[in-house]
């Protein structure tokens, strides 16, 4: 798993005794590859009265990047080989209670903003990575079976998650795929005083996030939403890096032309990356839609990095298996 073993031995612990059915009979195919363009969309029931509902994503080549006067990513072309399907909306707190049980509801500990104030069941989770991690884990252990041949529950890449942000095109346009998406300063100063913070007192940190129910958003045109709504997504590309403010780890690591894109980093100088849009970011950035940003793997809490499921290609295994020799 390219964990530690005293994490596997916790996680295999808090799972339990598993039975295994001898039949794949037992587990319908729920979601199937599609022939040609997109797919059907699937609701995969979790637990009870929890369901998660993906979007179908087609292969295609984009461009990726943007480039204006503050930006100093280049664009380039990037294929997404194989069909995979997205989570329409984060992991929110309800879905978890449901899945792994209860979790606290207060944001990390860098903040002075209680999430137990500013967000609510249909809010997304605040997640560590280990965390997000752990539903994965948990969801490939349920309904693995499910799934098409070597696809399997995990993060999107970097590249997997622009490309649903463009809705597969090579260009965003926010006035025309995305611009309401984005929540204008008004309506965080007006949340904020719905809960009985003055505006001054948010300001002290303006990136932190009043959080919007799932879904209280429009969806870009495949019908995924909050894509750059209320924060950062984890996504499975990892780099190495000096600091979180390391802007050349977050040059694009791969050729022009690569064909799904992925890197992995371990060690101590490891960092993982996120794609999305914090709330510093409002609709006057017309760039947000390639803005990424680095955080430190592993259990620490970050007030505003969310977990959203894709069903895809096991590309970790594949980028292992393709640099074991390297």
């Amino acid at each position: 798993t390219g964990l530690k073993k005293n994490i596997v031995e916790k996680r295999i612990k808090n799972f339990g005794p598993v039975t295994l059915l001898g039949s794949d009979e037992m587990f319908p195919k729920l979601f199937e590859l599609p022939k040609k363009g997109r797919g059907r969309d699937v609701v995969l029931k979790i637990a009870p009265q929890c369901e998660l509902n993906f979007v179908s994503c087609p292969h295609g080549t984009y461009t990726m990047g943007f480039k204006n006067e503050n930006s100093s990513y280049k664009k380039h072309e990037v294929s997404i080989v194989r069909p995979f399907w997205i989570a329409k909306f984060p992991v929110t707190y309800a879905q978890w209670d449901a899945f792994i049980g209860k979790i606290s509801r207060r944001k990390g500990e860098k903040c002075d903003f209680a999430l137990d104030v500013l967000g609510g069941d249909e809010t997304p989770a605040a997640l560590s990575y280990n965390q997000s991690l752990q539903f994965l884990d948990k969801l490939n252990m349920k309904f693995g079976k499910m799934l098409p041949r070597s696809y399997v529950f995990r993060l999107a890449s970097e590249a997997e998650c622009e490309y649903v942000i463009k809705s597969g095109k090579s260009d965003f346009d926010p006035e025309l795929d995305a611009e309401k998406e984005i929540v204008s300063i008004k309506e965080r100063c007006k949340a904020v005083q719905s809960k009985g913070f003055s505006v001054a007192e948010w300001q002290k940190w303006p990136w932190r996030v009043p959080y919007f129910a799932i879904g209280s958003r429009r969806a870009n045109k495949w019908g995924v939403h909050d894509m750059l709504t209320s924060g950062w997504m984890y996504v499975l590309d990892s780099v190495k890096a000096s600091a979180e403010t390391d802007i050349n780890a977050l040059a694009p690591y791969y050729t022009d032309k690569s064909a799904d894109p992925l890197q992995i980093c371990d060690g101590p100088e490891s960092w993982g990356v996120v794609r999305g849009c914090g709330w510093g970011y409002d609709a006057r950035y017309k760039g947000r839609a390639w803005f990424k940003f680095l955080v430190k793997l592993g259990d620490e809490i970050h007030d505003d990095c969310f977990l959203r499921v894709v069903v895809g290609p096991d590309l970790v295994s594949e980028w292992k298996a393709k640099n074991a020799k390297k």
